[in-house]
């Protein structure tokens, strides 16, 4: 069933023709043109099914170095999947790795690392300097399509370094930094931790119910609430206040993480956590498929049908285009799912 409350403007950033032809079929003002107008989604390209590889011309340089210094920690642990495939297939080359700190914090410890650095008068300007960063090559690729293949960004990052696979993003802690998740646990109480993500660097990805749904959880399993901005009156445990690393080692104690489409679900996952998406306009089998964990996709009905659309088409609720239709489910629609992954993952 339709909605007709439902009124569609352009992106802010749209630009091209083609995407706004499509978008141009709902701006007639008609409250009926929604059921009338057949809508053809942007179709893909050559682009989406064979990446156009550019292997990276090593010559005699024994050091790569990969600059990231966009913020974006899920970006991050997916381009570590990539650098894993790199040294792979290059063993004897040394990795350097730039990045904003304290995103690039998340990759310490890695195998296939050598060096981390977060200032510019560390670089080793003789070493092959590979800049990932703006724009990124991810965004540069999706931006042509409603819902990207091959799919995942761990590929994207290996397709712009020149590579026709990846591997799974992983993250490593420390065993001091497990015992100190442990202990964080212990000291409240919580035997089987369930973590629940409070919300996202961008409004159009958060569920509009999470603190509701964060409540509910409570009643019946082990949760805490993961990085928030602000307190909540009777909220708690929440990860406030701690460090990215802090954080990361906490997830990689849980038994479940619950996530809308961010950075601390692709954390999760490289920690090998089970996952519970919350996801709207954004693909959840392409983001999730890669981490190959148990993985519950809960995804809000979209009242146009255009979905995946990846926020191109914003259904306007209010004047901050917050909480699109498909991330305003009740708790009483989504809770019997994520109970019975719960009852299973975290028991």
């Amino acid at each position: 069933m339709i909605n007709n409350d439902v009124e569609l403007i352009p992106h802010p950033s749209e630009k091209t023709a083609k995407k706004n032809a499509v978008l141009s079929a709902f701006s007639d003002g008609s409250a009926t043109s929604y059921q009338t107008k057949v809508v053809t989604k942007i179709p893909y390209s050559n682009l989406s099914r064979d990446l156009p590889l550019v292997p990276i011309d090593l010559g005699s340089c024994r050091e790569v170095t990969f600059l990231r210094t966009r913020r974006g920690l899920g970006d991050m642990v997916s381009l570590l999947g990539a650098i894993s495939a790199f040294s792979e297939k290059h063993p004897h080359v040394k990795i350097t790795l730039m990045g904003e700190e304290p995103i690039v914090s998340i990759a310490q410890h890695h195998k296939s690392i050598d060096r981390i650095i977060s200032a510019k008068e560390d670089l080793n300007l003789n070493s092959r300097i590979v800049d990932l960063s703006n724009p990124g090559p991810c965004a540069t690729i999706e931006g042509y399509f409603r819902s990207p293949e091959p799919g995942n960004r761990a590929m994207l990052f290996g397709a712009a370094i020149g590579l026709n696979k990846t591997h799974k993003p992983e993250l490593v802690v420390t065993e001091a930094e497990k015992q100190w998740a442990r202990n964080w646990f212990a000291h409240r109480g919580l035997k089987t931790p369930v973590g629940v993500v409070y919300q996202t660097a961008s409004s159009t990805k958060n569920f509009q119910n999470i603190l509701e749904l964060f409540q509910r959880i409570q009643w019946d399993f082990d949760a805490y609430l993961i990085e928030h901005a602000e307190l909540f009156e009777g909220v708690e445990p929440t990860t406030q206040g701690l460090t990215v690393r802090q954080q990361a080692a906490l997830i990689s104690q849980s038994k479940v993480v619950i996530t809308p489409d961010t950075s601390w679900l692709h954390v999760a996952g490289a920690h090998k956590i089970p996952l519970v998406g919350l996801f709207g306009s954004y693909p959840a089998q392409q983001t999730m498929s890669i981490y190959g964990v148990p993985a519950l996709a809960i995804t809000g009905y979209c009242p146009i049908g255009q979905q995946p659309c990846r926020g191109k088409i914003y259904c306007k609720y209010d004047a901050n285009y917050d909480h699109p239709p498909c991330l305003q489910q009740s708790v009483a629609e989504v809770f019997p799912q994520i109970q019975s992954f719960l009852q299973r993952y975290a028991v």
